[in-house]
Order: structure tokens, then sequence, then C-alpha cells
């Protein structure tokens, strides 16, 4: 079946992608024509919003054709091509547009992977429209965004990975609050308002926190900072 493909602007208003007064350009992609139209639904009821159609079966061209801001995907029915672009970002192949995945596979080992490519959000089907804003949003601006329905099963499957620090963790105050700002789901943007310091600081920590971890991703230094006991889980989260 021939995958379809819309490219859709979004006029940036207040509230929206703070991008001045760019247009965000984003590509859709779906073989169900429910799911897209409900995404250009959404797009389509902001200020200013505007859509394009193309058409194709091969989401590089499309992405290479189009060079979307940033690409929201049919998590069901394109994981294929959504693990050759994980393979291609972890070979050092041409860097791809952050995306944002709605409808997850089965398997949380697949969202592991997911997250070690080009995708920066993690949705259920039936996430609502302000989470799957949330998760654009965090996308273009190259955080990340894990919904509470995805964050319980990844940090339990995550919690079985033994990580050894580095340095024994060793993590300074400062980076042992931005951790658990992590954990609560946060992006940098936000941990550098809630802490007064700058994005670019913020990065600083939290790489220094990967390094001290011996942690990969976000997601794993979260999960080594419950498994290890530096944080405790919040009421209510567990294996499902």
């Amino acid at each position: 079946m021939s995958s379809k493909y819309v490219c859709a602007r979004e006029r940036l208003e207040s509230g929206m992608v703070s991008l001045g007064a760019n247009m965000l350009e984003v590509a859709v992609c779906s073989d169900s024509e429910l799911f897209r139209a409900g995404i250009l639904q959404y797009i389509n009821s902001q200020p200013g919003g505007a859509v394009l159609a193309e058409s194709g079966s091969n989401l590089f061209k499309l992405v290479e054709a189009l060079k979307p801001a940033a690409v929201v995907v049919d998590g069901h029915t394109h994981f294929g091509q959504l693990a050759e672009f994980v393979g291609t970002a972890q070979g050092g192949g041409a860097p791809a547009p952050p995306m944002v995945v709605v409808g997850l596979p089965t398997a949380i080992d697949t969202a592991v992977t997911l997250l070690g490519g080009p995708v920066h959000g993690l949705l259920p089907a039936d996430c609502r429209p302000p989470e799957f804003h949330a998760a654009l949003r965090a996308a273009v601006s190259g955080d990340y965004y894990l919904s509470a329905k995805v964050f319980s099963p990844l940090l339990a499957k995550l919690s079985d990975v033994t990580l050894v620090p580095q340095n024994g963790a060793g993590l300074t105050g400062r980076e042992s609050e931005i951790l658990g700002k992590l954990a609560e789901g946060r992006s940098s943007a936000d941990i550098a308002a809630i802490l007064s310091l700058s994005k670019r600081t913020v990065g600083f920590h939290i790489s220094n926190i990967l390094a001290k971890l011996g942690a990969s991703s976000r997601a794993q230094a979260v999960a080594y900072a419950y498994q290890s006991g530096l944080l405790r889980p919040p009421t209510g989260l567990g294996k499902p």
C-alpha cells in the first residue's frame, strides 16, 4: 500500500511553538486517512494554519524533498521506516528532523529503540490535543516528550537495565536537582525557567549527568536514578 504524506504549515502565534515570525513546516506520515485528517484538523484549527498536500511511498524521500522542521509519524504503520532512520542516525548518516510518534507499537523495546534515533516524542493513539502540541513543541525545540502512558512501562523496562556509574555517580546538588526535574518529564526549557538557569547551562549539567551515570539517554538516566534509589517513583507510577 502506498503511504500518504501531508505537509502542513502552521503559523506560530502566542502559546504555539516559539520560533518568532517563522512558519513551522510539519510532515505527517500515515497510511490511515483518519490519522492524517485528525492531525491536519488540529493544525488547521490554529490561527493562520494552511495545508499543502504531498504523496509518496518513501519517508526518506519525503524528508529529503520537504526538509520539514518536524515529522509526526503513525507508529503503527511506519515502524519499519522509523527503524531505518534510527539505524541511519546511529551510523553517522545525515541527521533527520525530530519526530513525534503517535500510536506506539506494543513492545516497549521498540520505544527504547526509537529514542536512540530522531524520535523526540512518544504518544499513545488516544492522546489529547494539548499533549500532542506539547510533544511537537518539545521536538522542534530539541527536547523530548514522553506521555504518562508511555513513561510508566518505559521506566519499568529500563529499570531492568544495569548501569554502572563511571565515578560512583557523584552527582552535585544541582545535577541531582536537574535529574529530579527530568524524572518529572520536564524539558530543558522548563528546567531552565524553573531553576533560573540558561538552557545552555541546563544542557551542560545534563551532559555531566549522563556521563557520570554511564547513561546513553535521558530516559536511561532517569531509570537508573529510580533503580539506585536516588529518586523515588511518584505515587501510582509502576509496572502496568
